[in-house]
């Protein structure tokens, strides 16, 4: 009869072995050195799990990773161990599911999704990782999504009793997936997160900005908003509004 403690030995040694058998096998095809040359990784039943061009230390060149079938699940370049090219991600059968321009490790270009029958699901453009305001979605039929929510502005005119003015702002179809900004876009029409000024507080869609009026006070001055708003595909629609503002109390 085997005794508890042998028994425990063969269950360590039983783990131990799993672990060792688990983990990726990497390769190098610089033997001598493992920081140059392409760096291979394999999954555990032996089939390549990813490569990626090694300079000094860092990634330099394709990098791409595999279905377990053998066909490329990503690839893309990089230049001293950033991002920089178009980033494409394929389908299981080898047709392309998406596409992201980089630059210097940022979104710097078009981003592309794919559906597996080839249509284009949609098109947004990124400058510096910063989304822009030319986003383009398309229906399984083709067809290209043109109906977005529009900036809904709601004046509230209390001056006279509490000498407060507020514009209430929601979306025409009253989504909350939307953060409100005060501020413009770029020149280049994207949207700057450290140039605006995100408006507080924003309840179940809406918010509100606030104006305060001393008796004989007068304001005029051009409001600008900005929306964004998650769409069902996970993109950011972006849409902008100006409001004139001109009130005495």
């Amino acid at each position: 009869m085997t005794s508890p403690k042998n028994l425990l030995h063969i269950f360590l040694f039983i783990v131990l072995g799993c672990l060792l058998n688990c983990k990726p096998k990497k390769e190098t095809g610089n033997k001598s050195s493992v920081t140059d040359g392409v760096e291979k990784t394999y999954n555990p039943t032996g089939e390549l799990f990813s490569e990626v061009t090694m300079k000094d230390g860092k990634r330099n060149g394709m990098a791409r990773d595999y279905f377990k079938n053998g066909k490329v699940f990503t690839e893309v370049n990089y230049k001293e161990d950033k991002r920089d090219g178009t980033f494409k991600q394929y389908y299981d059968d080898g047709t392309i599911s998406k596409e992201i321009d980089y630059k210097d490790d940022l979104q710097d270009g078009w981003s592309k999704k794919y559906r597996k029958d080839g249509t284009k699901a949609w098109q947004a453009r990124f400058t510096k990782d910063m989304p822009c305001s030319d986003l383009t979605e398309y229906y399984l039929n083709g067809a290209r999504k043109t109906e977005y929510p529009r900036i809904v502005i709601e004046p509230i005119d209390e001056l006279r009793e509490l000498g407060d003015y507020t514009l209430k702002i929601s979306m025409s179809d009253k989504t909350n997936t939307v953060t409100f900004y005060e501020g413009k876009l770029t020149s280049e029409g994207c949207f700057d997160r450290n140039k605006v000024h995100e408006i507080f507080p924003r309840q179940n869609g809406f918010c509100k900005l606030h104006f305060h009026l001393a008796p004989g006070g007068f304001l005029m001055e051009e409001i600008s908003i900005i929306a964004v708003v998650k769409t069902q595909q996970g993109n950011s629609y972006i849409t902008t509004r100006s409001y004139n503002l001109a009130i005495n109390n």
